[in-house]
C-alpha cells in the first residue's frame, strides 16, 4: 500500500478514536465512570501511537525520496565514469591506427626510394 494511503487511513482512524472518546466521555458522565475512563485512556494511547505512526511514515517517505535521488546521482556518475574509461581506449585505438598509417607511409616511401634507385 502506498504511504499516502496509509497516512490518510491513519488520519481517519484518529477521527474514529475521537468519536469513541466522546462516547467514553458520555459513559463517564453516566453511571459507568470506570469503563469510560479506561476507554479514554486506551483511546488516548491509540491516538498518540497513530500520530507517531504518521510521523514515521512521513520520515520514511523523505528517506525514500533521498535514496531515489542518491541512486539517480550515482547512476549519472557511473555513466560519466564509464564514458571516461572508454575515451582513453578510443584514443589509444586512434593513436595506434595513426601509428600504423605512419608506418605504412614510411614503408611505402622507402619502397618507392628503392624502386627509384633501382630504376634510376
Amino acid at each position: 500500500m502506498k504511504l499516502k494511503n496509509k497516512q490518510i487511513l491513519s488520519i481517519i482512524m484518529i477521527f474514529g478514536d475521537l468519536f469513541m472518546a466522546l462516547v467514553a466521555f458520555a459513559l463517564m458522565m453516566e453511571d459507568m465512570p470506570f469503563i469510560g475512563g479506561l476507554m479514554l485512556l486506551f483511546l488516548g494511547v491509540d491516538i498518540y501511537l497513530t500520530i507517531d505512526y504518521i510521523r514515521a511514515l512521513k520520515h520514511r517517505e523523505k528517506v525514500e525520496q533521498s535514496l531515489l535521488s542518491d541512486n539517480q546521482r550515482l547512476r549519472e556518475v557511473n555513466t560519466q565514469w564509464n564514458q571516461l574509461r572508454r575515451r582513453p581506449k578510443e584514443r589509444r585505438r586512434t593513436a595506434e591506427t595513426e601509428e600504423e598509417d605512419d608506418l605504412s607511409d614510411v614503408l611505402t616511401a622507402r619502397q618507392e626510394e628503392r624502386n627509384q634507385s633501382m630504376h634510376g
